[in-house]
């Protein structure tokens, strides 16, 4: 945790972290992911990882491993609904942080966890106008999109106000809304895009642009920070892991 932790020793890992067969090194960020990917065997254990990363990231107003600590908890929390109590308070500390990126993830996973999010809703009615945007991990919306559909999912009135112009935005683009999607292989990410030809509104800001039929051939399903993750049910069908409806990939 100490040399994860030690902003001294973030550059080294791009220096002397490499696998045989993944072209670029790994970075601190990586391996903080791909550690805490070791104790997934054991709930309480990662969950304990993944708390004492996020006090570090405090400790040092780390924002990289504040982005991870939000990854890991939202990957947790889709696996393991128990995983609940432990990323809600980790999530709402990290609504007022100046990084745009960890606001908008802290956002995402308040709207998993409504109504539990509950006692959060006029904090997240205070980023309502917020435009930041995530240049990191390229999902799509602000963090006001973020805050309006965790409200929403709430029973918050104060979320309708530009809900309908959230979900109509796909529609008056034509469906020429095109998006990135981070696919892991091995422990690394790369960038793959598809063009969307129909939408569900009833999924998340960021799995409504994602869902539905695309129209570049077999679609692709993508573990990125909020994709919809393959149902029990096979034949292409995949489900949004906030929200109870299916979208046909």
């Amino acid at each position: 945790m100490d040399v994860l932790a030690d902003p001294a020793v973030r550059p080294r890992f791009e220096r002397i972290w490499w696998l045989p067969d993944v072209e670029t090194p790994f970075t601190r960020d990586d391996v903080a992911a791909w550690v805490s990917g070791l104790l997934d065997h054991v709930l309480l254990v990662a969950l304990s990882f993944v708390t004492r990363l996020a006090e570090a990231a405090e400790r040092t107003a780390d924002d990289g491993l504040r982005r991870v600590v939000l990854d890991e908890a939202w990957r947790h929390l889709v696996l393991r609904r128990s995983a609940a109590p432990t990323v809600l308070p980790l999530a709402a500390r990290l609504l007022d942080c100046a990084d745009d990126c960890v606001r908008l993830k802290a956002a995402h996973l308040l709207a998993m966890l409504a109504p539990d999010s509950g006692p959060y809703a006029d904090r997240l009615a205070a980023l309502l106008d917020d435009p930041g945007t995530d240049e990191i991990s390229w999902i799509e919306g602000t963090v006001g999109d973020f805050a309006r559909w965790a409200l929403v999912r709430l029973g918050d009135p104060r979320g309708l106000p530009g809900l309908v112009e959230s979900l109509w935005a796909p529609y008056r683009e034509q469906f020429g809304r095109s998006w990135v999607a981070a696919i892991r292989v091995g422990r690394r990410y790369t960038k793959s895009s598809r063009r969307c030809a129909s939408t569900r509104t009833s999924c998340c800001p960021h799995c409504w642009r994602r869902c539905g039929r695309t129209t570049s051939g077999t679609a692709t399903t993508a573990r990125s920070w909020a994709p919809c993750c393959t149902s029990p049910k096979s034949g292409g069908r995949t489900r949004c892991p906030c929200s109870p409806s299916s979208c046909r990939s």
